[in-house]
């Protein structure tokens, strides 16, 4: 079972979810401070659940520090500007307290498919497939031609599936790794491009959803399958 760390002061709280998740079967180790969730980290790890007002610093100035581990916050701070900062950091989800137990463990049962997604070369999901090795996508009998930059943009959407995916994470880990400059409407305009090659109905899209104000998503939720 996958192993978890818990960055979390409250120590009612913290305890709490230990047992919880321990009471599942993962492998948990809890921390309360932002310097010993820096000094446990190890690459076994399979996701962090991080507080983001921690005693000695911010969770924010945590995850900055974080690679490789995907990240759960665990927060009271439920305004807007705190919610894009939690996902421009990069962060998996962005929990408000109080928070359903059950609801948490099924978040975590989410993120932890999407791990394991990134390390399978073929994804399948009713009709569609994309095989991220062969570089292909195939809807029922058909196969897409898809530009080189499109096949980026399907490639890191179906890895985060049912993540909300905001514009500057695409701008940053499609265009920015190139040295390229560009503006969100260039993401609008790919983006679409795609929807008109997958979507039955680029106007009404099933797989790639629009997250208003955000950004983006991969969802496998149709609501007429």
């Amino acid at each position: 079972m996958a192993e978890i760390l818990i960055v979390e002061d409250d120590i009612a709280l913290n305890e709490g979810l230990k047992f919880a998740l321990e009471k599942d079967g993962y492998k948990v180790e809890s921390v309360f401070t932002g310097k010993d969730a820096l000094t446990s980290i190890n690459k076994q790890q399979a996701l962090v659940l991080l507080d983001v007002n921690l005693p000695d610093s911010s969770g924010f100035q945590i995850a900055e520090e974080i690679t490789g581990t995907p990240i759960i916050f665990l927060t009271a701070k439920d305004t807007e500007a705190d919610m894009l900062k939690g996902f421009a950091l990069g962060c998996e989800d962005y929990i408000t307290k109080p928070f359903s137990l059950p609801v948490l463990k099924e978040k975590i049962k989410v993120v932890l498919r999407r791990r394991d997604a990134q390390n399978s070369e073929l994804y399948a999901y009713n009709t569609l497939s994309y095989d991220n090795n062969k570089k292909q996508l195939t809807i029922g009998e058909s196969s897409i031609p898809l530009t080189k930059r499109e096949h980026k943009i399907i490639e890191y959407l179906i890895i985060n599936k049912e993540q909300v995916i905001t514009k500057g994470q695409l701008l940053e880990h499609i265009w920015d790794k190139g040295g390229d400059f560009v503006s969100e409407n260039t993401v609008n305009v790919n983006i679409n491009r795609l929807r008109n090659k997958i979507e039955d109905n680029p106007s009404k899209p099933k797989w790639i959803k629009t997250v208003f104000g955000i950004g983006y998503k991969w969802s496998e939720h149709h609501e007429d399958k």
